[in-house]
């Protein structure tokens, strides 16, 4: 594994591996100014990625060059999982879950309580509304919501909060 120091040079090799390696990044490449200019710089001059641009390219366009996705998720290394649909349509994306816990132990070197978190048994919460906690996500056009035993009002929905237990 790549030591890599601070916080910038993380971001620029994230950015080049990621201008590099994964086919629909590829052609972002076009639109930075390179590593002469500054992280923040290059960042700023790329286009946003958008939810229609994700529903167009998964899961290939963001599986880096020389990895195998069928294999991936056939061993459980990469899965496939969705938003809840709140904004606007559900979008999945490709999500790796080593990844994921290598990203929150990096977070945790940067703040003492994040540290005594993950370096411990711990639960994870998911943040969702109440009609949203399932396969299928609801959402009603604006002002159309009635009070039920699930949305209480016409004010908008309540957090719900789903917490499991992490085992690493």
């Amino acid at each position: 594994m790549t030591t890599i120091g601070t916080d910038i040079d993380r971001g620029t090799f994230a950015l080049e591996q990621a201008l590099a390696g994964a086919p629909f990044y590829e052609r972002w490449r076009a639109c930075d100014p390179g590593p002469s200019v500054s992280l923040a710089e290059r960042m700023a001059t790329l286009p946003v990625l958008t939810k229609r641009d994700l529903r167009a390219h998964i899961p290939h366009g963001f599986i880096q060059h020389g990895h195998d996705a069928k294999a991936g998720f056939a061993s459980g290394e990469i899965e496939m999982v969705s938003t809840s649909g709140t904004a606007e349509e559900r979008v999945s994306i490709v999500w790796n879950q080593a990844w994921w816990d290598r990203s929150e132990q990096e977070a945790a070197h940067l703040h003492p309580v994040l540290h005594r978190v993950f370096g411990s048994a711990h639960r994870e919460a998911v943040l969702t509304t109440p009609l949203c906690t399932g396969n299928r996500c609801y959402v009603a056009p604006a002002g159309a919501l009635t009070a039920s035993p699930w949305m209480p009002s016409k004010a908008g929905p309540t957090m719900s909060l789903l917490t499991q237990p992490v085992t690493r």
